[in-house]
């Protein structure tokens, strides 16, 4: 391991591989969502942007969101807007470009499915509670769509999009932290730690969407891995605690992390 300290983080490596196509997860069901930052997550962050024409995709974002929604998550957009407090555009804009990113999404069969976005600049507006790293949107989203919010993701380019999701208990996933200039190495998982922030170890950095995408997936399957295990061990069928079932299990999670 290697690990890396920039202000009040902790940027670790960890010899682990990175993950791969996750093998066939299943539609979960589970009442999560995955929350999006916005510029800088989907869209090339060029600044304040409130147009389509100033939109830009970010390779493979609106494919990996559709890879998602195919096995059962939402996915809702929360985002910073202090472009509307400076003046700069207003709600009509930013309405507008919702609904031009929409349709665009909707040809790759992806539906957003709330947008929401804090409006204020506390030197401006004064301080507000939904503004990230305060979690206030995440707990609107959760009380609009009756979303379990320990159940759900956060994916953003920013430690704040992680600290907003970890107050609320949602895990986290950072793309590409700001700031951050550390090595690469391509067969790891890598890591930024917060200090200060109890109850959190680590949260993985990905460096783009599609991998933070079968992160999530290869989460799912581990999971109903062991809900297919439980089950099985309840009806007579393998004992975790027999070597020999074990080992069976161990070979049918191989078998099935390389199915196409």
């Amino acid at each position: 391991m290697s690990r890396k300290t920039w202000g009040s983080v902790i940027f670790e490596t960890t010899i682990r591989p990175r993950p791969t196509k996750a093998a066939n997860p299943p539609p979960m069901r589970h009442g999560g969502v995955v929350f999006l930052d916005r510029d800088g997550t989907m869209n090339r962050n060029d600044g304040y942007v409130h147009t389509w024409d100033a939109w830009v995709w970010l390779p493979g974002v609106p494919e990996a969101l559709a890879r998602l929604q195919r096995h059962g998550w939402r996915l809702v957009v929360v985002s910073n807007q202090s472009g509307i407090a400076r003046g700069y555009f207003d709600e009509k804009a930013l309405h507008d470009l919702e609904a031009a990113v929409d349709a665009d999404l909707a040809r790759h069969g992806v539906r957003i499915a709330g947008w929401y976005h804090c409006p204020h600049l506390p030197e401006i507006t004064g301080p507000c509670t939904c503004r990230k790293p305060e979690p206030g949107m995440l707990r609107q989203a959760a009380r609009d769509l009756g979303i379990n919010l320990r159940a759900s993701w956060v994916i953003g380019d920013k430690y704040l999009d992680a600290q907003a999701g970890i107050k609320v208990g949602c895990r986290a996933i950072i793309l590409e932290p700001e700031g951050l200039d550390v090595p690469r190495y391509p067969d790891t998982m890598q890591y930024v730690k917060f200090r200060g922030m109890r109850g959190v170890s680590r949260v993985p950095y990905a460096p783009d969407m599609a991998t933070a995408c079968e992160w999530i997936l290869q989460d799912d399957v581990r999971k109903a891995r062991h809900e297919r295990f439980i089950r099985r061990g309840r009806r007579g069928g393998p004992d975790a605690r027999n070597p020999k079932d074990a080992q069976d299990a161990r070979a049918q999670d191989a078998k099935d992390e390389n199915a196409p």
